[in-house]
Formats: structure tokens, C-alpha cells, sequence
């Protein structure tokens, strides 16, 4: 078995003010609602923010589709005390959420959230929170010490995880959201907050193990936490991390990726956009996150963990995943110190497009 050196630039691990002001509004207005139904941490937010529920922000989120845009909490600055504590700092762009709400109304959806944070005093509730904050970044650190998944991941991708030297945004900031229930990577830091940019973000909710309804606990159902199990620690970390790395070594490849050929169900299912070409590169995005966190499981966790997920996918439709994992044994991983990921991604296309597609769908 291949042993991964240590990533020698520390990730990050913080609950950011911005992006939980974004989850509580978006939780008062409705959308992604959190699936864990009675824990202490909502029952304060229900006590300190439900008498703001009428606010112009909460009113204007309402409209937001699935995804509830809480990247964008990166827009503001956060001073303790001053104002509710949040300064916005206009956007340059939006990046792919642009193309699903306008970039006024998400404008206007930022303007809208500073005035809640000062007529609500969130920075008087995000100070109350401290310890809770502090407890649940210690227990993700622990984990991410305990298991090292990241260095893995760097491993694979042929970089030392190292800022100063890796062409890549390299440190992972792992953003703490206990109001959130989405684990995902925020991809538009270079337009939202270019000054950040060096920072990759992954929104890490409550562990999955605690995403369940209220009626399926038992009598001594534990308070949700941030100590993660080992498989899904991993798959946040080599899934979601991978898609923060690969945006960022994917810059010089985004024409050559957005005309990629190949089609399955999957890709034909995964068309949030009206541009084909934004549609198929984000479709690739997704199929090379998860082919990396499946070859990683072959190697580091067990063949039949990695054959699961495969088949997993592969039932919804997703036929890309199995030979890419395939390519990434046989024709990347082992010259990976030779040839990092960036330098091989024109051969990783280029067998991309190379397969047949898959016309056939159920």
C-alpha cells in the first residue's frame, strides 16, 4: 500500500461569521432547512434570530432554489461589536451561482443580510457561541489529526500540500456550519473574495450520522457533534477537498474540459444550467471528485469499499466513474511525483473522450 507524506501546509478549520449569518437567514426563510429536527445549537438561533423572521433578507432568500448560496457569506468582513458585526465588500462576480439567481438579486441578497445582521446584533450572537464554536472546531481538528485523509489527497494529487510551492489553492479552510446541512466545496472564492482565494473551502455540516428525522431516533439518540466517523470524514475530505484542488489546476484546461464529448444518464440528469458547455464541465467536476475519493477508498480503505460506491453510482446512471478510476490506477498514479494531476489533465481528457457514450437510459 502507497504511504502519503504529510501535507505540510495545515488546512484551516473555523465556524467563518459570514457564512453562518448566511445559514441562519436562509434557515429562517426555509430553504435547506437542517434535517437533525431538535438540538441545542437551533434552539438558540430559533430564541435569538425567530422575531427576525418577516426581515427583507429572509423574505428575499425565500426565492433561492436548492442550493442555499452561503459561499457568498465570503463577501463579508467581521468585526466584533461593530454594526452586527458584518461588512460587506462587493463582489467582483459570482461565479456559477450568477448563472441560477441574477448577480442583482444576489446583490441584493448580500445588502439585504448586512442590514439583518445589524438590526438582529449577530455579532452579539456569534460572540454567546464561542464555546460551542470552539468545541466543534476541536473535535473536526482531532478527527482530521487522527485519520490525516488530506495528505492523501495531496499525495495523489503529486503536490506537498505546500502553499508557497504548489500551483494550487492549497490551504482547505474546512468551514464549520452547524445551521447547514450541505456538505459542499465553495469553487467561486476567486470571485467573491479574490483577496481569500488562496483559501479552499469545504462547508462541513454535523456528521451524516446525525442527519436523520426526528422520528427515527432512539430514546438515547446522542446530540449531533463534529466527530466525524472514518468514511465519511474521508469521503468530505477526498470528494469535497478534490473539487477546491481540481478547480484550481483546472484553469488552463476550462475550454478543453467544457467540450468534452462524452455523455451518460448522469450527465443528462445534471444540467442546472442553460450553457451545454458549463453544464459538461461542471459534470466532469463532479465525476473526477468522486472518482478520486473511490480510487483513494481502493487503495487506503478497501476494494470492496471502493466497488460499493462505484456500483452506488453507477445505478443512478453515472458510467464515467469506473473507467476513470481505472485511468487513474493504471495511467496516473504511479508516475504521479513525475507528472502531477495539472500536467497530465490534457490525457485525462483526452481518454475521456475517447469512450463511447451511453445512449441508453432507464
Amino acid at each position: 500500500m502507497p504511504q502519503a507524506k504529510a501535507a505540510e501546509h495545515q488546512p484551516v478549520v473555523a465556524v467563518h461569521p459570514g457564512t453562518e449569518l448566511l445559514h441562519i437567514i436562509n434557515y429562517l426563510a426555509g430553504v435547506a432547512r437542517p434535517v437533525v429536527a431538535d438540538y441545542s445549537y437551533r434552539n438558540d438561533v430559533d430564541s435569538w434570530f425567530a422575531k427576525y423572521a418577516a426581515h427583507p433578507a429572509v423574505l428575499h432568500a425565500r426565492s433561492l432554489p436548492y442550493n442555499d448560496f452561503v459561499e457568498l457569506g465570503w463577501a463579508f468582513d467581521y468585526t466584533p461589536g461593530a454594526n452586527g458585526g458584518m461588512q460587506l465588500k462587493k463582489p467582483q462576480g459570482f461565479g456559477w451561482q450568477g448563472k441560477m439567481k441574477t448577480p442583482e438579486y444576489l446583490q441584493t441578497y448580500l445588502e439585504l443580510s448586512e442590514d439583518f445582521a445589524r438590526q438582529s446584533n449577530f455579532s452579539g450572537f456569534f460572540a454567546a457561541q464561542q464555546s460551542n464554536y470552539a468545541r466543534w472546531v476541536a473535535q473536526f481538528e482531532t478527527r482530521l489529526k487522527e485519520l490525516a485523509p488530506e495528505a492523501v489527497l495531496w499525495d495523489f494529487f503529486g503536490l506537498s500540500g505546500d502553499a508557497a510551492s504548489d500551483n494550487a489553492q492549497t490551504t482547505i479552510y474546512y468551514s464549520i456550519s452547524p445551521i447547514g446541512v450541505t456538505l459542499r466545496a465553495n469553487i467561486i472564492m476567486h470571485e467573491v473574495r479574490p483577496d481569500q482565494a488562496h483559501f479552499g473551502v469545504v462547508l462541513i455540516p454535523f456528521d451524516p450520522q446525525y442527519l436523520t428525522k426526528e422520528s427515527e431516533k432512539t430514546a438515547n439518540y446522542p446530540a449531533p457533534d463534529f466527530n466525524y466517523t472514518d468514511i465519511a470524514l474521508q469521503q468530505a475530505v477526498w470528494h469535497e477537498a478534490t473539487h477546491v484542488i481540481y478547480e484550481a489546476l483546472a484553469q488552463n484546461h476550462h475550454a478543453e474540459l467544457s467540450a468534452i464529448t462524452y455523455r451518460d444518464c448522469f450527465s443528462r440528469n445534471l444540467a442546472p444550467f442553460d450553457d451545454s458547455g458549463l453544464n459538461t464541465y461542471f459534470f466532469i467536476h463532479e465525476v473526477v471528485a468522486d472518482a478520486v475519493s473511490i480510487f483513494l477508498k481502493s487503495v487506503y480503505v478497501s476494494e470492496a469499499a471502493a466497488e460499493h460506491h462505484l456500483k452506488l453510482n453507477e445505478e443512478m446512471g453515472g458510467m464515467l466513474y469506473r473507467p476513470l478510476v481505472e485511468y487513474f490506477r493504471t495511467s496516473y498514479f504511479q508516475n504521479r511525483h513525475k507528472q502531477d494531476f495539472s500536467t497530465q489533465m490534457t490525457n485525462m481528457i483526452a481518454f475521456i473522450n475517447s469512450l463511447e457514450p451511453v445512449d441508453s437510459c432507464n
